[in-house]
């Protein structure tokens, strides 16, 4: 039977779910495929015209991807011979657009690869109303697939031409020859120059101010001329960074590294005030600056130059290795930075399991209506809901789509059926104990003779029975649920106990039952002394070999019921004085021998 549901779950699972087709993307001859496909969308007549128009668009714009072609790629043609700080800097912008790009494509690799986990989801969660979309989203993904295929052939392209001619940037550096004095003469006229116009724009901020309270008609004239004026200062300020890293080439040439440091940190003063448009260009020449220096002056020089700036750039590094992608799994990049998160969610989920726990478990100590037993159930339900909680959260973090259990449902469903059904079966019985409460925290209860004791916790899987020798024995749930369970105290704290004893042969039964009741009721043991229905009796139960076999009959409660072998002890050593006291014969097994015929003595 249980066969026959695995295999149900798994075809219910998997009934409604899609899987990737891969002959869209491939290698193999594409075009054709895509060719025949459009002829099949010409004669669908099922399918919605505005979906097949779709269809054809996504089709069209794959067949250009697959014959992508690396035109956009830059080439680094290095001239021969450089004679001036013009020319070098015409190289380097060079090598920062490149730079740049290699930036950009990473950026466009990885939106993509979040696109492409959109559609997966899509196609693998596919709902019968979307039947008809099914294709489209195929397509959609084949798309992004293809397209990532050929932005990480021409990022491998970037990098490539970076590598190759990056060591002969350095070494014709050394070829060039620097005017320091024109340029900081430049450097200082632009500056002037800056300020100028920022005082411009301030006052003419307060003009357009005043102009918009009073409503006045020049105030389009003045925010032309606003306009105009930030152009101006985007203008100047991208010249004054320029030279700038000319005069850098001209301190990293003669290895200054005091002057290196001073003018690249005014660099990083100037980029932060360019346009956000302007920014990615000129951020990447001052990384390729900072990868010059680096190269010339060495790694550890510069930690020790100018530790603010090797810490920012050394923080920036650690980040994108951490960030790098390790693997990548159905779409899915999984870094260092992922399991960080995933580790840290299961901590804190698992930390707050814990502190619901203690707190209910604190709640124990006060007088509040709800017994101990139901609250240990509440903190355990509420420990492994948490956890529960917790994982899907974590599995959520990772960008996997939890819409879907199809997947997770097909794995389970194998898994219990080859290694997990014992687990689960615990894990069943668990849930049934708590919700049912047959058995309960604090209930004395026996297996079989050689397992007895107090129940002290009720876990998910398995449950803590302590012994009276205080031995601490975990059973699993299961052992419950399939097998007989004597609850000594599941309605109430009252037995019947039966205490078995002997007499001699020859002993009046009124003489037995006189002096065991009488000593019974002289003593403090805990039994029911006046209730009519429970009063104390003997019972005469067989006429054995040696003797007569009786029983005590007697109703115990309390705590007396948790400790049977104790409290028989007890009756028993009553029952063994009573008889000594009123000389009433304890039989032992014994053998009579008849001799019929001695043998004859010989001489």
């Amino acid at each position: 039977m249980k066969k026959y549901f695995l295999i149900i779950s798994i075809f219910i699972s998997f009934l409604f779910s899609a899987s990737i087709d891969k002959r869209l993307f491939e290698e193999g001859n594409l075009t054709r495929y895509y060719d025949t496909l459009l002829k099949k969308l010409d004669e669908d007549n099922a399918t919605s015209k505005d979906i097949v128009a779709l269809e054809k668009q996504l089709i069209y714009k794959i067949k250009k991807a697959i014959n992508f072609s690396q035109t956009k790629a830059l080439k680094l043609d290095l001239p021969e011979k450089i004679s001036n700080e013009k020319e070098y800097l015409e190289i380097f912008n060079e090598f920062a657009k490149l730079k740049n790009s290699v930036k950009e494509l990473e950026k466009d690799i990885s939106t993509n690869r979040l696109k492409l986990s959109f559609y997966r989801n899509k196609i693998e969660n596919i709902t019968s109303n979307e039947k008809d979309r099914e294709l489209l989203y195929q397509l959609q993904y084949a798309f992004y697939k293809i397209a990532q295929k050929n932005l990480q052939k021409e990022l491998s392209l970037y990098k490539k031409e970076l590598d190759k001619n990056m060591p002969n940037l350095l070494a014709i550096l050394s070829m060039i020859k620097f005017d320091e004095r024109k340029l900081k003469e430049k450097i200082e006229d632009l500056s002037f120059k800056l300020k100028s116009l920022y005082d411009k724009l301030s006052m003419l901020d307060i003009e357009i101010q005043n102009a918009k309270l009073k409503n006045d008609k020049t105030l389009k004239r003045l925010e032309k001329k606003e306009s105009r004026i930030k152009k101006e200062i985007q203008s100047v300020l991208k010249e004054k960074i320029d030279k700038e890293i000319i005069l850098s080439f001209a301190y990293l040439k003669k290895r200054n590294k005091d002057g290196f440091f001073n003018i690249f940190d005014k660099i990083n003063d100037d980029i932060d005030r360019l346009n956000p448009e302007e920014k990615p260009l000129f951020s990447a020449k001052k990384r390729l600056l900072f990868e010059i220096a680096k190269e010339r002056f060495g790694s550890t020089t510069i930690a020790l130059t100018n530790t603010a700036q090797t810490l920012k750039d050394s923080l920036q590094y650690l980040i994108s290795i951490l960030n790098k992608p390790l693997f990548i799994y159905n779409d899915q990049a999984f870094s260092i930075v992922m399991f960080i998160k995933i580790f840290l969610i299961l901590s804190i989920g698992f930390l707050i399991g814990k502190i619901f726990q203690s707190k209910i478990k604190k709640l124990e100590e006060k007088k509040i209506p709800i017994n101990r037993s139901s609250l240990k159930i509440i903190g355990n339900i509420g420990y492994y809901l948490i956890v529960f909680i917790t994982f899907f959260i974590a599995l959520n973090s990772m960008g996997l789509n939890l819409s879907s259990l199809s997947l997770i449902a097909g794995a389970l469903s194998v898994g219990i059926g080859f290694g997990l059904q014992t687990i689960v079966s615990n894990l069943a019985a668990g849930i049934i104990l708590m919700s049912e409460r047959s058995i309960r925290i604090g209930d004395y209860i026996e297996l079989d003779e050689n397992l007895r004791g107090r129940v002290d916790d009720i876990k998910m899987r398995s449950t803590v029975i302590t012994t009276n020798d205080n031995i601490n024995i975990v059973v699993p749930n299961s052992t419950f649920i399939q097998n007989n369970v004597i609850n000594w105290t599941l309605e109430n704290d009252i037995r019947r106990l039966h205490v078995p004893f002997s007499v001699a042969y020859g002993t009046k039964i009124e003489d037995v039952e006189k002096a065991i009741l009488t000593e019974l009721s002289k003593s403090s043991l805990p039994y029911f002394k006046y209730d009519k229905d429970k009063k104390p009796e003997i019972w005469m139960i067989e006429m054995a070999d040696s003797g007569v076999n009786y029983e005590l009959i007697v109703w115990v409660y309390g705590e007396s019921t948790k400790h049977p072998l104790q409290t028989k002890s007890k009756f028993l050593k009553l029952i063994y004085s009573a008889l000594y006291k009123y000389d009433i014969e304890i039989p032992f097994p014994q053998l009579d021998l008849h001799v019929k015929d001695l043998p004859s003595k010989k001489v």
